[in-house]
This record gives structure tokens, sequence and C-alpha cells, in this order.
């Protein structure tokens, strides 16, 4: 099972920042989140984009929306401004490469989760992630390499977060 960051890094990014006009909205935005609303939270972070077109925040938690009501090409475009915004950042990276893969792109997919993971190396959800791409990539390949690699990384996300059991499931 793929697992997202449903907006975990905007609470840790959140705490530090100083609050200004965007960060009303993404705060809203986060709320409507929790309740599931997801096409009032777009809105929401379309309203925080307006005020900061820089708030990379937005763009991740807006495309996170996208990916959760299936438009996941418009997910990707939200994903890559974040990554234009804040080169390198490690959860818009595994969230793009989440989306990537849904669509079948299995070599620009494992291209982000390699970004996301050279980028934070605790990052347990890029190599759960990239560990069950590798598991499909081998078992519809059938290269048994890609097995081994995904035991790897599976294993690497079971140290990282032993609670977690996707990573178990996977």
């Amino acid at each position: 099972m793929k697992k997202t960051l449903l907006f975990s890094s905007a609470f840790l990014i959140f705490g530090a920042c100083n609050f200004n006009s965007s960060d009303t909205f993404v705060r809203k935005g986060m709320e409507d989140d929790d309740k599931k609303n997801y096409e009032q939270a777009i809105l929401d972070y379309t309203e925080a984009i307006k005020a900061n077109p820089t708030d990379e925040i937005a763009y991740n938690n807006r495309g996170l929306d996208k990916y959760n009501l299936g438009r996941l090409m418009e997910a990707i475009e939200d994903y890559t401004k974040a990554l234009e915004i804040k080169p390198g950042d490690a959860k818009s990276a595994n969230n793009r490469g989440l989306a990537e893969s849904d669509l079948g792109l299995d070599t620009v997919a494992m291209k982000d989760y390699n970004i996301a993971i050279m980028s934070d190396p605790t990052l347990e959800q890029a190599y759960n992630n990239r560990g069950e791409l590798e598991s499909d990539m081998g078992k519809y390949e059938g290269d048994s390499n890609m097995f081994a690699l995904a035991m790897k990384d599976l294993n690497k996300a079971v140290q990282l977060d032993d609670s977690d059991y996707y990573a178990y499931n996977n």
C-alpha cells in the first residue's frame, strides 16, 4: 500500500513560520483536510497561493487534495511547482512519485523517490513507496533483482518506523 504524507510536512514547517496572509488560508485548508472536504481545501490553498505565490506548503497540500480526488496530473503540477520553489523537498518529491507511480510512470516515480531519500534519508514513506514500486517492477518485468532492492527499502522503512504497518504489509 502506498502512503502519502497527508499534511504532516505542513504542521512541522508551520510552527517555524511567521504567519502571513497565506498562512490563514493554509490553516483553513488543513482544517478542511481534516474533515476530508478536499474540494474546499483546494480552494483554500488556491487563495493561499494567490496571497503568496512562493508558498510551497500550499502547493504541496493542494497537490495532496487533488491526489486524493484522483486528479493525478493536476497533483503532479502542484508538486512540481512546490519543488521549483523548494528544490529537493523530500515530501513533495515523494508525493509526486506517488502520483507518477499511479499513472504508470515508473521511471520518473523512481527518480522522485530517489530525490526524496537523498534529501531526507529518514523519510520512511519514501523507502516504503520506492520498495513497493521496486516490487511491482520486479513482478511485471520478471526481474528478481528488483525484489532484492524492494526488500532492502522495505526493511529500511520498518527500521525507521516499526509501527508502520504499510512497510510490513508490502
